[in-house]
């Protein structure tokens, strides 16, 4: 096929679907706003290696003010295994695509799972907000960093 990028993906895992109710009755008139928290894992890329992981999670819960119990707790985790054409795509330029790049690959389809579980346990319309780079750029910023291995991401601890 023409005109494809070089970097593909190939493979989507998902992870982890969690999704907890903690107050059902307030659960079913919940319309405020949440606590959204999404990290980003990757690892750098082998010289030669022509695929490369990139997981992201998602943890959802209502921004609730101090002292206040907790309503649901939503967490989605995903990996998604990218092959690359190394003879159309600079090697030196992968680790920057995986950062920048490969996460909005990926956010649809944990949108999705977000909004599938939200919605199966009674929260309505819960959406995640669209980004733009500069803000993904900040939010990796306060994102501890993480080490994809065997496709599930770690803690780099």
């Amino acid at each position: 096929m023409e005109n494809l990028h070089p970097i593909q993906l190939k493979t989507l895992a998902v992870k982890k679907l969690t999704a907890e109710v903690f107050d059902e009755i307030r659960l079913r008139t919940f319309e405020g706003a949440i606590d959204l928290s999404i990290s980003l894992g990757t690892n750098p890329h082998e010289a030669g290696e022509n695929t490369v992981w990139v997981g992201m999670k998602a943890e959802v819960k209502p921004d609730l003010k101090e002292g206040e119990d907790a309503i649901f707790y939503i967490e989605v985790e995903i990996s998604g295994n990218f092959s690359i054409d190394l003879n159309n795509f600079k090697e030196k330029n992968i680790d920057a695509w995986t950062r920048v790049n490969a996460p909005f690959l990926l956010i649809p389809y944990l949108r999705e799972h977000v909004y599938g579980l939200s919605s199966r346990i009674g929260v309505k319309d819960l959406l995640l907000p669209l980004m733009i780079q500069p803000q993904w750029a900040e939010m990796e910023a306060k994102v501890p960093k993480k080490v994809i291995e065997n496709s599930s991401v770690k803690d780099e601890t």
